[in-house]
């Protein structure tokens, strides 16, 4: 048996995909946005080649994503000094509120402090 869709429901069908899939993308902005904020305090410029900046200036990214600390996953951040590797940030993974915005955590290890940002509408 051949199946065959007309060329409008293989549009319509690729649109709804796109939609469903939007979510996701603004999530990983709001986490981008959060990553690249504490690249900008370590000095990388993000309109420059940001790996190589990251190799000059000893900065290490590393991803948790153990499912038995689900609290503490997300992009950890250090940058190496003197003896090795000084924890500078975390970046928890993206939660959504009741009302459909995103938000992130950031964890400023040598501040002591923990700030929220993000607050794009992702659901409506």
């Amino acid at each position: 048996m051949k199946y065959s869709m007309s060329e409008d429901q293989l549009m319509f069908n690729q649109q709804q995909q796109e939609k469903a899939q939007e979510p996701a993308k603004k999530a990983v902005e709001v986490l981008e946005a959060g990553i690249n904020a504490v690249l900008l305090d370590l000095g990388v410029d993000l309109d420059k080649d940001i790996i190589q900046q990251q190799s000059e200036l000893g900065i290490i990214i590393q991803e948790n994503t153990d499912e038995r600390t689900p609290h503490l996953n997300g992009f950890y951040i250090f940058q190496v000094r003197g003896d090795g590797p000084v924890p500078i940030a975390w970046v928890g993974s993206a939660r959504m509120d009741s009302s459909g915005k995103c938000w992130i955590d950031i964890e400023w290890f040598d501040r002591n402090i923990r700030e929220e940002t993000g607050g794009i509408q992702v659901i409506k």
